[in-house]
């Protein structure tokens, strides 16, 4: 029945995507690890995991909306929720079984995540904040005589140090 290989496509799908979540914890703690040992070398590997690993979460997602919404069922809109529902109606319990216990998994993983990746940006905006402070009090201890030059050759009036790292 081509209605049961979607389904288990979906349950393939929706585990792959439980499975990644997983992997995403990872890297969103050895983020937050390295973040904390402020090593540049280290930060730019996790980093560069992370923006991997993120796009890979996105395409995982992808996949799963385009599968729940392949499935036909009696709904207008379809969910994951509903199609357990509509499993159960057809007596296909076992896949329904699969589906609502992925669901419940993937669901409460994925809440543990967006705690985590949560933390892990107030932690950034924090070493942000304080990148920012540090370099305007280095700034403001700059010798008042001194001058800064623009491109064309004329004296720039906005001091030294304004620009960089100007928080919005």
């Amino acid at each position: 029945m081509l209605q049961e290989s979607k389904l288990n496509k979906l349950i393939a799908s929706l585990n792959k995507l439980n499975h990644h979540i997983l992997v995403m914890h990872n890297v969103i703690d050895t983020y937050v690890d390295v973040l904390m040992d402020l090593d540049p070398n280290s930060l730019e590997f996790v980093t560069d995991s992370y923006h991997k690993e993120s796009l890979k979460y996105g395409e995982l997602q992808k996949e799963i909306i385009s599968l729940i919404s392949s499935v036909e069922t009696t709904e207008k809109e379809n969910t994951i929720r509903s199609i357990v529902e509509y499993c159960e109606s057809l007596g296909c319990f076992k896949i329904a079984s699969d589906l609502e216990q992925l669901r419940v998994e993937t669901k409460e993983n994925a809440n543990l995540m967006d705690q985590k990746h949560s933390k892990m940006i107030n932690l950034l905006l924090f070493a942000s904040s304080c990148n920012a402070d540090t370099l305007k009090d280095i700034y403001s201890l700059a010798d008042n005589n001194y001058k800064a030059y623009d491109a064309s050759g004329q004296i720039d009036m906005n001091g030294i140090g304004i620009g960089l790292n100007h928080q919005v």
